[in-house]
């Protein structure tokens, strides 16, 4: 059940599908802790989730930073998690690219490869079922983390100059 009304599509970030998929990692015996960002239109519906997921031990709240405390915060991580639902990928995805971070989102390539070869870099999920089969495939192959944060830098340094960037946007809008 939603506990919160969104006010359009863009507001849906999928929290709920990556959750799932997380809380079904960790009941498979996997050790992991996933930090979030305190904010946001569907902080109560996952906080929600996660109570009745019986996910709390493995979750870390971050309070509401500064871009440069976010920005530290990030950098640190294994792994970004950003858009789940049918929304684009954020600002988060494309912050980490330009720090050499992977990510894990659905990409929606639909759209993107029309644009980039081979679409969006990282790891592309769109159920909590995606999720849970990538994260357990990263646990086997831990080099892969390097690997695809190397190429999302790699990919920022080549595609996201926001002249770019934004020329793109508009054009996939008016046509």
């Amino acid at each position: 059940k939603n506990h919160w009304k969104h006010t359009s599509e863009c507001d849906i970030k999928g929290t709920n599908i990556l959750l799932k998929g997380f809380s079904k990692f960790i009941k498979k015996g996997n050790k992991a802790n996933l930090r979030l960002f305190e904010k946001g239109k569907d902080l109560k519906e996952a906080k929600y989730i996660i109570s009745k997921l019986k996910i709390e031990k493995n979750i870390s709240w971050i309070k509401e930073s500064s871009l440069s405390e976010f920005y530290k915060e990030i950098s640190k991580a294994d792994l970004i998690c950003d858009q789940f639902a049918n929304s684009f990928p954020g600002i988060v995805t494309y912050d980490a690219y330009a720090i050499g971070r992977p990510v894990l989102a659905n990409f929606r390539n639909e759209v993107f490869r029309k644009k980039y070869i081979g679409g969006l870099p990282g790891f592309n999920a769109k159920t909590s079922d995606d999720i849970y089969k990538k994260l357990v495939y990263i646990t086997n192959n831990p080099k892969v983390l390097k690997s695809k944060g190397e190429e999302s830098r790699l990919f920022a340094e080549k595609n996201l100059c926001p002249k770019i960037f934004a020329r793109f946007l508009i054009n996939f809008i008016i046509n």
